[in-house]
């Protein structure tokens, strides 16, 4: 047996023990994956005090819906990396939508001047989606995205 199913089969085993109110198991959980997903956390919400609250609220999540977890679809970990991604990208899309001043900033940095960009930082930053998933959306090749991501990235680094 790998280390990789092994972890699997006790991530299964932990995640039924919750489903079961476990407490236990999901402190062993925490224990295990709270360090990982505190480096995802970290790149998405930028903020310390909103990355803490952000994992409670992933492992919070974890208590309430261990019992859905279906490891015929992916592993427990892959289950805690899109939840965390997600909640991580609710965050930082309520935070601006409650200060629409911060996303001027933003704008200003990368110097986003045009509604074009705009809207693509928008999808890219504020709704979490990919180059190709932001490039399907405004009809343009992911290229497109790219560059002007590139070119921000210079900018910011000024």
């Amino acid at each position: 047996m790998t280390k990789n199913s092994y972890d699997n089969q006790e991530d299964l085993l932990w995640a039924m023990a919750i489903g079961r109110g476990d407490q236990q198991a999901l402190g062993k959980l925490y224990d295990k994956y709270a360090p990982a997903l505190t480096g995802i956390i970290s790149r998405i919400v930028q903020k310390d005090t909103a990355a803490d609250e952000v994992l409670q609220k992933v492992f919070r999540l974890v208590w309430c819906e261990a019992g859905l977890f279906d490891a015929s679809k992916h592993s427990f970990f892959t289950w805690l990396i899109k939840m965390t991604r997600q909640i991580a990208i609710d965050t930082v899309r309520s935070a601006a939508s409650e200060n629409p001043a911060s996303t001027h900033t933003v704008y200003e940095v990368a110097g986003v001047t045009e509604p074009f960009e705009r809207y693509m930082f928008d999808l890219l930053f504020y709704k979490g989606l990919t180059c190709t998933e932001a490039a399907t959306v405004m009809n343009i090749p992911a290229d497109e995205i790219k560059k002007h991501v590139r070119l921000a990235i210079k900018t910011w680094s000024k």
